[in-house]
């Protein structure tokens, strides 16, 4: 693609912002090939071989990317400190080849991307679109990011009370208008599908089928890249990849080159589809111990949203109790009042299973409750024992 045709523009009312990229390397040569290859693709650059600067650098609010070209392990420290003051400024970190154990804290301390020497062109340019797509849908949305974790989030399927949840749906409302892969990684019944559907929803796809292909199922996993199988029922939409995990690795090897090369194998027709995908623990390990497709983790990482768990954001069960009680009770029916107590033994309970825990205490609340009034005694057990 010629450069023009790759040139990124922001609008600030009718002003026209030429998307920034921040460039830290301490090779003046590799600065220079950096700038030029990007001012010919249509990106604006600054520069700087100290890497003291960095983190004063960063807060200019116009960068839209950090390519960062770490060269020692201490750097990592320099990118944390980074990410502490711009969480949401993507970052490409360039390292040496063979640093694996760089590349992985790397990972850890949130890299966007991860590109090794020797720099591979269209590779880099590829992740440094996908990045600035990230980066700049959020001003499409709002000229002033700050507010939104102020403002009522349009997530009314999630709640989000909690500044943990506030902080995933803000990281929402920047993915949800791209095509950017998604990896949603929570505890059992955290809501990753119900997150998923959310940023369905609100994407350019929404009038298009949304898949859910369950990847712990024997059946869905061996009819995935099969001819009528979900990938080609969801062409134009979305699929979300539920337990990836549990693929097992042959499909993983072969969903890999599908998505990589946006082809269906049994049809060879062209693969339109945003892919989103679910884990309930980091799947870095498994990749290491080569349980898990290392070239599948380099797609499905490009944004990882982590969900935690509700016994960590003690604002959100209340309301999640509200939210389960409407739906298990419908629209019409007024809501049963909580005795004093019963809020309590809710608040100090550690919900195992999350969402679903609540569902299920809650059906059992209801089934010995007698009138509209929940008491501690029509608890199970586990919660009155607390």
């Amino acid at each position: 693609m010629s450069g023009a045709g790759r040139i990124e523009a922001r609008r600030r009312g009718k002003e026209v912002v030429m998307s920034k990229i921040l460039l830290v390397s301490g090779e003046k040569g590799t600065l220079s090939i950096l700038a030029n290859l990007l001012k010919t693709e249509g990106f604006k650059t600054v520069s700087t071989q100290d890497r003291r600067k960095l983190p004063d650098m960063a807060k200019d609010e116009g960068l839209s990317l950090l390519i960062f070209d770490a060269a020692a392990a201490n750097d990592l420290e320099t990118l944390a400190a980074v990410r502490s003051s711009r969480p949401n400024l993507p970052v490409i970190l360039i390292i040496k080849g063979n640093s694996a154990e760089m590349a992985a804290a790397a990972q850890s301390a949130g890299a966007f991307a991860i590109m090794e020497k020797p720099l591979k062109v269209d590779k880099l340019l590829a992740e440094v679109q996908k990045a600035v797509d990230f980066s700049d849908s959020a001003l499409t949305q709002s000229v002033n990011l700050n507010l939104q974790l102020e403002a009522v989030y349009p997530f009314e399927e999630i709640v989000a009370e909690s500044p943990a949840m506030r902080s995933v749906c803000d990281m929402l409302s920047r993915v949800a208008p791209t095509d950017i892969t998604v990896l949603l990684i929570g505890d059992k019944g955290t809501g990753k599908e119900t997150i998923a559907r959310a940023i369905h929803a609100r994407s350019r796809r929404k009038d298009k089928p949304f898949v859910t292909v369950r990847c712990d199922n024997s059946a869905e996993a061996e009819q995935l890249l099969k001819e009528g199988g979900p990938i080609e029922a969801a062409n134009g939409g979305s699929v979300l990849f539920r337990e990836v995990e549990a693929l097992p690795i042959q499909v993983q090897e072969s969903l890999a080159v599908a998505l990589q090369e946006r082809k269906h194998p049994s049809t060879g027709k062209p693969i339109d589809i945003r892919i989103m995908a679910s884990s309930r623990d980091s799947i870095d390990p498994l990749v290491a111990r080569g349980k898990f497709s290392s070239s599948l983790h380099k797609l499905l990482r490009v944004i990882v949203i982590k969900i935690p768990p509700l016994k960590a954001r003690k604002e959100d069960i209340m309301p999640t109790v509200r939210a389960m009680l409407r739906k298990l009770l419908g629209e019409d029916k007024a809501l049963p009042s909580l005795d004093p107590a019963v809020v309590e033994a809710f608040e100090a309970y550690d919900w195992p299973e999350n969402a679903r825990s609540v569902e299920a205490v809650l059906k059992e609340a209801l089934k010995n409750a007698s009138g509209n009034r929940i008491l501690l005694e029509n608890l199970p057990l586990e919660l009155r024992a607390g």
